[in-house]
């Protein structure tokens, strides 16, 4: 027969109880990692919440950079970029939908002179 060809039960067991601890100790790993994100964020959210606290008339970007980090920074700026293009693509489909779209990549700002300007929120 090929019994000597064929791994004892003891050698499969071994192996399959290798495989359950080091999986276990992967699975421990992600487990403690995804805990001290998980810190980060909750502790991320208490310095939100203190930076905003009592600022009605004042936004989080009116926060001063010199208490952030770099990490920090780079967040607000990637923040600040998207709302940027996003805010630029908005207006953008407004003027085209209005049909007074600008030329250039920033579209004109101000609106045409017939449109009712009061209606809008200017005086």
């Amino acid at each position: 027969m090929l019994e000597g060809n064929q791994p004892s039960d003891d050698t499969n067991n071994h192996d399959v109880e290798a495989y359950r601890k080091m999986r276990i100790l992967k699975l421990i790993q992600n487990h403690n990692d995804l805990i001290c994100q998980l810190d980060d964020e909750k502790e991320r959210g208490k310095m939100l919440k203190e930076m905003t606290k009592g600022k009605t008339s004042q936004g989080w970007w009116e926060y001063p950079t010199d208490d952030l980090n770099a990490e920090q920074l780079t967040q607000m700026d990637a923040a600040f970029e998207k709302l940027s293009k996003t805010t630029h693509s908005k207006l953008n489909q407004k003027n085209i939908e209005v049909g007074w779209a600008s030329s250039s990549s920033f579209p004109a700002m101000n609106p045409p002179p017939n449109r009712d300007l009061a209606f809008h929120g200017h005086c």
